[in-house]
């Protein structure tokens, strides 16, 4: 299986984080969730949007929506160009179930915290917060020792 090499997907990972401070806009994606939902209610009638004003600022489409979108496309390209697709795409309802709760509590999490993981550590860490650094090895230690305990990572 051939894979994009780590140096070549940083590099791009950090053009793109470059391009984001030129045009005044930091990584993350979490609010564009918000905007789908926003997008959604406007779509359907409900006055919910006119009513929230945190909804109405976030009913069109914005810069984090588009960058959503293409990374969804970019996954996909990826899957294609080095031979990710293959196989089964899904291993059982049960794990699809999972990985749905999963991002959901994250998701939630992260608009409790007003922001994403992501987002924190590529836009902090290119600022050289302290602090979203510090973020960023704390959420990485807890990642190996989440997989250690389950087993996932010897």
């Amino acid at each position: 299986m051939r894979f994009l090499h780590w140096f070549i997907a940083g590099a791009f990972i950090g053009i793109l984080n470059v391009l984001s401070y030129v045009v005044r806009k930091p990584l993350g994606v979490s609010s564009s969730f918000v905007t789908a939902d926003a997008m959604g209610l406007k779509a359907a009638g409900s006055p919910a949007v006119e009513q929230n004003a945190f909804l109405k600022k976030h009913s069109n489409v914005d810069y984090q929506f588009i960058l959503v979108i293409f990374m969804a496309l970019g996954g996909m390209a990826s899957a294609l160009l080095f031979g990710r697709s293959r196989g089964r795409p899904m291993r059982s309802l049960t794990d699809v179930l999972m990985q749905l709760i999963g991002g959901f509590v994250m998701l939630f999490g992260a608009r409790i915290g007003r922001g994403c993981t992501s987002g924190n550590i590529l836009s902090g860490g290119a600022q050289m917060s302290l602090g979203s650094l510090l973020f960023a090895a704390a959420t990485f230690l807890s990642g190996i020792l989440t997989l250690r305990f389950m087993r996932c990572l010897r």
